[in-house]
């Protein structure tokens, strides 16, 4: 006698699937994000007045998880370097218009004074490739 588990095939991403379900993306009361402006009005509104919590699929989710590995490598990487000033800073809002926003990286190059932002974004090559 066997003592074989059968198990489907795809239990696995099963798992996976259902510890990411329940992840939101968080409104941001009283201000937009840039990367927002995109949404329906009815959403945008909503989203102002904190009244939504997005969810997220797990697809989405493990690509997200993926951009901030790499985000937060990068990070150390400026760090260990010497070079980096900032990360995630925060700009300061609009007087009129309330879009936040952050600066994924502020460095700058060595023996100088000169500065530079980095906006750091993840893609597949195919997605690249649409891009170029």
């Amino acid at each position: 006698m066997t003592n074989e588990l059968s198990l489907p095939e795809d239990w696995l991403e099963k798992e996976l699937d259902s510890s990411l379900s329940g992840e939101f993306f968080e409104s941001s009361p009283g201000a937009f994000y840039a990367s927002n402006l995109g949404d329906d009005t009815r959403v945008l509104l909503f989203k102002y007045l904190g009244l939504v919590r997005d969810p997220i699929d797990s697809d989405l989710a493990r690509k997200l998880h993926v951009g901030t590995y790499i985000h937060n490598r990068w990070g150390e990487e400026l760090r260990r370097a010497g070079i980096l000033l900032a990360a995630e800073k925060d700009v300061k809002p609009h007087s009129v218009l309330p879009i936040r926003g952050r600066l994924d990286f502020v460095v700058r190059k060595r023996d100088s004074d000169v500065k530079f932002l980095i906006e750091l974004k993840t893609t597949t090559p195919d997605a690249w490739q649409n891009l170029i």
